[in-house]
């Protein structure tokens, strides 16, 4: 892919998210797109996955948005947190779709109060496990 494709690429989703952001207030710059993005890679990457697709960034966004624990100054971060907890759930569940993975890590992030740690990983598998 070439730096014109990538950068439209990136403008385009960087579009779609915030679209899905306007109603709470959140904004995130291209380059914010792009840093996630790039989490992303990094996160299939450790945990030995492959994703065709930038469709997560979009859906963790828009149900993490609504979290109290979440300042506007961290909400990027926060996305790249969810990131690594999806993958490390998502390796370990093939048969959920993603939306359902990603409301459940959220209900799981709202029980420990916002803190992303091993903790809210084990949990997180354990919930996925228990609603099969």
């Amino acid at each position: 892919m070439n730096a014109i494709e990538k950068t439209n690429k990136i403008h385009k989703l960087c579009t779609q998210i915030n679209g899905g952001l306007q109603a709470s207030g959140y904004w995130l710059s291209e380059e914010d797109i792009s840093y996630l993005r790039k989490q992303q890679i990094q996160a299939c990457k450790i945990h030995q996955m492959i994703d065709f697709d930038s469709h997560i960034l979009f859906d963790i966004a828009n149900t993490f948005q609504k979290s109290p624990y979440i300042r506007y100054d961290s909400f990027v971060n926060c996305i790249k947190e969810a990131l690594y907890i999806y993958y490390g759930v998502r390796r370990r569940d093939h048969i959920r779709y993603d939306h359902e993975i990603v409301v459940i890590m959220y209900e799981q992030y709202i029980a420990h109060h916002g803190i992303f740690d091993l903790a809210l990983l084990q949990d997180c598998i354990k919930a996925v496990k228990t609603n099969e």
